[in-house]
């Protein structure tokens, strides 16, 4: 933490321990302790009525504060934040549990891919702090069912987008609260930015070894981006000769990751040459599936 001469002593007058401005909320930091996180961060909260605003005596903060990430929580995966939320990095650290950072170490440890699915909630929830919200919260009290079906899903995506969701035809009964038709939108909406999160930690871990393995460059005249998987295919073989399901289910994983970017054209080849492999042909057959639907999403 960098402090400018006489920032303990402005600190000290405001009668806190170090307090750090940044973005809209603020986090309070132990004075002898960098990382040690002493309240909760309020930013993870959406504005109320009755949140107070920040005090004016915290508008000429001094800008030359940084915070510092200390190197376990850097070998997590981050996140750039959006909205009213830091980076992934920046609330493990704001995360005075220790739930979250627990939970991202969990999801590097996992080696099932289907499990590390089942982790990306959780993390979501715990990253925008809604994880202790009332799941029955946002139902709009004269509908019978849940709309939402869980109101961590709403509280989620307010705070990745910044702003609290309000349909004006019904202001006066519950606007704050999605009827069905609104629901069915807003759960995709989640489910988006759970896939967004889910291929986002996926790239930073369990994919690194695939991606890396894999050489993209533009061919200006062509227009086009080419795949070279030479260096890729001796990794793949060794990777379908120990769990062939388990790749097959990676390389689906990256597909999702790299079609944010790349033509659809050059994926589909790089999912040809793995079908190819003697070792994939094998396992193909073994389990009676569909080389022209390799990814489970193309089979449905």
């Amino acid at each position: 933490m960098e402090q400018k001469s006489g920032y303990k002593k402005w600190i000290a007058a405001a009668g806190l321990s170090v307090f750090l401005l940044c973005g809209a909320g603020y986090f309070l930091y132990d004075m002898y302790s960098t990382y040690s996180v002493i309240i909760k961060n309020p930013a993870l909260v959406l504005p109320t009525e009755e949140t107070p605003s920040l005090p004016d005596m915290f508008a000429n903060m001094p800008e030359e504060i940084h915070l510092i990430i200390p190197d376990d929580i850097k070998k997590l995966p981050n996140i750039p934040g959006r909205g009213r939320l830091y980076d992934l990095h920046t609330a493990v650290m704001a995360d005075g549990s220790g739930k979250l950072k627990a939970l991202l170490e969990q999801y590097i440890s996992e080696k099932d891919i289907k499990k590390r699915e089942k982790l990306v909630n959780p993390i979501i929830f715990h990253w925008t702090g809604v994880q202790d919200i009332d799941p029955m919260s946002r139902k709009p009290s004269f509908i019978k069912e849940n709309p939402i079906q869980d109101a961590r899903y709403l509280e989620a995506i307010e705070r990745f987008l910044g702003e609290r969701y309000s349909n004006p035809h019904w202001k006066g009964r519950e606007e704050h609260n999605p009827h069905p038709q609104a629901a069915k939108h807003l759960l995709e909406a989640y489910r988006l930015l759970a896939d967004f999160v889910r291929l986002r930690l996926e790239e930073q871990t369990h994919m690194k070894l695939m991606l890396g393995t894999i050489r993209i460059t533009w061919n200006k005249d062509a227009q086009e981006w080419i795949f070279d998987i030479s260096k890729a295919e001796k990794n793949w073989k060794k990777l379908i000769r120990e769990n062939p399901a388990y790749f097959q289910e990676s390389l689906c994983v990256w597909q999702k990751i790299v079609q944010e970017k790349f033509q659809k054209k050059v994926i589909e080849e790089v999912q040809k040459a793995a079908v190819k492999l003697p070792e994939m042909q094998a396992y193909l057959r073994k389990s009676g599936r569909s080389p022209q639907a390799f990814c489970p999403e193309t089979e449905k």
